[in-house]
This record gives structure tokens, sequence and C-alpha cells, in this order.
């Protein structure tokens, strides 16, 4: 799990503060707070820790907690026909929270989040493959173009991250392989 919060860390540009996470579990990150962030760093009982970082650290955290409603959200909301607009947004949330450190068996039992994680997924695909097949032709920098860059961004992010089981790796390998055999048939302009 270690690794997967300095990853994520990194990834918030908050990775000089890794000693504070280092001494706290996985659910004890979750539930950091505005309330209980100064209890966590007196835990600590190291460096100090910058207001503005506080603040951060905090927005991530409850981001981490959100998530598993974000993703029944997102689930209720791709059955539905969405706008090019609201794709590519749900396209860069679901990239975004891929770098979020996703609790393995020693955290939690079950694997619900990475399951709705591959549904989310599977729906957003169905979601591109529709649209692709409402166009003739493609342009790197239109919403469905950016679309689809991020969802085999997330493609990768699934397929590099150890708490995926292998039949929901080789699902999301599936789902990035139909894409880029989708896109593959469509005229291209990527000037």
């Amino acid at each position: 799990m270690d690794g997967a919060v300095a990853k994520w860390l990194h990834y918030l540009k908050l990775h000089k503060y890794q000693w504070f996470f280092n001494s706290l579990s996985y659910l004890e990150i979750e539930f950091i707070d505005e309330d209980n962030i100064d209890d966590f760093i007196a835990k600590v009982n190291k460096n100090s820790i910058t207001r503005g970082a506080q603040k951060k650290i905090c927005l991530s955290t409850k981001t981490l907690r959100d998530r598993s409603q974000k993703l029944n959200n997102l689930l209720l909301a791709l059955d539905l026909e969405v706008t090019p607009n609201e794709l590519c947004e749900f396209m860069s949330y679901m990239r975004d929270i891929l770098h979020y450190p996703i609790p393995n068996k020693n955290c939690v039992v079950g694997d619900q989040l990475q399951q709705d994680i591959v549904l989310v997924m599977e729906k957003l695909l169905n979601q591109l493959l529709e649209k692709l097949g409402k166009i003739r032709s493609l342009a790197a920098q239109s919403l469905l173009g950016m679309s689809i860059n991020k969802y085999l961004e997330c493609t990768l992010l699934i397929l590099g991250n150890q708490t995926f089981m292998e039949q929901q790796i080789d699902k999301t390998s599936m789902f990035a392989e139909t894409l880029r055999c989708r896109v593959h048939r469509i005229p291209r302009n990527f000037n």
C-alpha cells in the first residue's frame, strides 16, 4: 500500500509530506479532515505541514472518502445519454481517481471498489462506442478525441495496478482493444 500512497502523493504534488502518511493506515488516511488533521499531525509528531498543504490533504482525503458514492452516481448517469462534455468530465474524474490509492485485501474485505471501477469503465466504453458510431471523422482535439485518450490512459492505470484481479485486468484490456479497433476504422484528423 505504501507504493500506492507514494504515487498518489506525487500525483498531488504532496510527496514532501510522505513522512506524515508513512505512519498512518489506509483507513486513517481516508478519514483525515479539517477537524482532525491537527490530531493526526500530533500523532506523527514530526515536522509541520503548511496550512495550504493541510487544506489540499483534506480535500484529497474527502475525494478518497467520497469515491464509492461518486462511482455509484457515475453508474447511474452512464445509463442515460450523456453529452460529449459530460463524457469528457467523467473521463477526467476516472483518470484522477485512478491515481488515488485503492485499498488492497489487507485494508478492506472484498474488491467492490475495483468491481465498480471496471463497471464504470465498461459503461464509459459503451458511451464512447455510441458516440463514435455517429461521426464520420475523429479529431484529436475534439471532446471525443480527448475522452478516448483519457479512457485509454485509465485502462493503463488499471492494468498497472496490482489491486485489480486477473479477470478485471483481462476485461479492461479487452475494453482498450475494442476501443482501439473501433478508432482505427474511423478516418482521423490529428493535425
